[in-house]
């Protein structure tokens, strides 16, 4: 779904116009995956409170330094959470369906077949 790794951070959310496989167009508007912020935001916020919690709670380690290691955990997965905030957005509103493309050059072709 995205064109580049996860650590090429200046194309990071680089993403081909549409799907290879079904032929799913990935921007179906401008703007699109501002919402997706909203996604990734309840991911991190969750996430470092989780972490932090686990850190203090069941390995004992002081609240600052469970907080250090939690932001540290956050600074290495952003790419991978911004990521998959933007598939869940695109989930929301899409439907996948692997065959789309097989039916639709199935069509084409009866259309062609029909006329000639």
């Amino acid at each position: 779904m995205f064109t580049e790794g996860l650590f090429n951070f200046s194309k990071f959310l680089e993403m081909p116009e549409k799907c290879p496989v079904c032929g799913l167009h990935f921007t179906p508007e401008p703007g699109f995956y501002m919402g997706s912020m909203f996604v990734s935001y309840a991911v991190f916020s969750w996430g470092m409170l989780a972490l932090v919690a686990v850190f203090y709670l069941v390995f004992h380690i002081g609240i600052n330094f469970s907080i250090f290691l939690a932001v540290l955990g956050g600074l290495i997965s952003f790419t991978w959470v911004i990521r998959f905030a933007r598939v869940v957005a695109l989930h929301m509103v899409r439907s996948f369906d692997p065959n789309t493309k097989a039916k639709v050059e199935a069509e084409v072709e009866a259309e062609v077949e029909a006329k000639g």
